[in-house]
C-alpha cells in the first residue's frame, strides 16, 4: 500500500467523527448540515426555495434507499442466505456511488431553472469548504492548505455576488476543477479508476450544474441568465 493510500485510510478514520463535549458526531454530517444552513440563509427570501428543498429532500431519500438496499445487489449470495441482513448492512462504496449517480440524474430531471444550479453551487462550495477545513486536522500538505484558503475565499465571493449567476458559476467551476486536480494527483497519481467518493461527487456536481444551467437557459418560462 503506497503512502497516498495510507494517508487516505488515516483521513477516513480521522474524519469519521467530531467530538463535541461528550458527543461524537460524524464530521461529514456536520459539514453537510452547516452547508445546508448556509445555503438556506442565502436563498431564504426566494419564492422557489420550498420547491428546491423538497427536491433536495427527495434526492437525499433516493440516495439513502439505494445506498441501504443496494446491499442486495452487491451481496446477492449473502442476501439469499440471510435476507434479514439487508436491514442491517448497506451497499458499501459501490452502493453509495450508485446512489450518488441516481441522485444527480433525479436532480437534473427535476431542475427547471437557473435557480437550482445557483443554489446547488452555493451548497457545494460551502460543503467543500467545510470538508476541507476538517481535512486540515490531518492533512497539512501545502496544496490542501492553499485549497482550504481558496475555498473560503470562493465562499465569501459567492456571498457578496449572490444573484449574479455568471460569477457564481465561474467560481464554482474553477474551485471544483482545482479540487479535482489536487485530489487526483495526491491520492490517485495516474489511476483515474481509483477516484475517491469525494472526487466522484465533485465530478458529478460539475456535470449536474452544467446540465442544470443548460436546462435553465433553454426554459422559456424560467429566469434569464443574469
Amino acid at each position: 500500500m503506497n503512502e497516498a493510500s495510507l494517508l487516505l485510510d488515516r483521513m477516513d478514520i480521522m474524519l469519521e467523527s467530531l467530538t463535541i463535549g461528550s458527543f461524537e458526531i460524524p464530521s461529514m454530517y456536520v459539514a453537510l448540515a452547516a452547508a445546508f444552513l448556509i445555503s438556506y440563509m442565502m436563498i431564504w427570501n426566494s419564492e422557489e426555495k420550498k420547491y428546491l428543498f423538497s427536491h433536495w429532500l427527495n434526492a437525499v431519500i433516493i440516495l439513502f434507499l439505494i445506498y441501504k438496499f443496494s446491499y442486495i445487489i452487491f451481496n446477492w449470495g449473502e442476501f439469499i442466505e440471510e435476507p434479514v441482513n439487508a436491514f442491517y448492512y448497506n451497499g458499501g462504496q459501490p452502493g453509495l456511488l450508485t446512489g450518488i449517480t441516481v441522485m444527480f440524474i433525479y436532480m437534473t430531471y427535476r431542475s427547471n431553472s437557473l435557480f437550482y444550479a445557483e443554489s446547488y453551487s452555493i451548497f457545494s462550495v460551502a460543503f467543500i469548504t467545510l470538508y476541507g477545513v476538517f481535512e486540515l486536522r490531518l492533512i497539512t500538505q501545502p496544496p490542501y492548505i492553499i485549497m482550504a484558503v481558496a475555498s473560503l475565499a470562493a465562499l465569501l465571493a459567492i456571498y457578496f455576488t449572490w444573484r449574479r449567476f455568471r460569477i457564481i458559476l465561474m467560481v464554482f467551476i474553477t474551485l471544483f476543477i482545482a479540487q479535482m486536480v489536487v485530489r487526483f494527483f495526491i491520492f490517485n497519481g495516474e489511476s483515474i479508476l481509483a477516484l475517491t467518493l469525494m472526487q466522484w461527487w465533485i465530478l458529478g456536481s460539475i456535470i449536474y450544474v452544467l446540465l442544470a444551467t443548460e436546462k435553465g437557459m433553454r426554459d422559456e418560462n424560467g429566469p434569464q441568465l443574469p
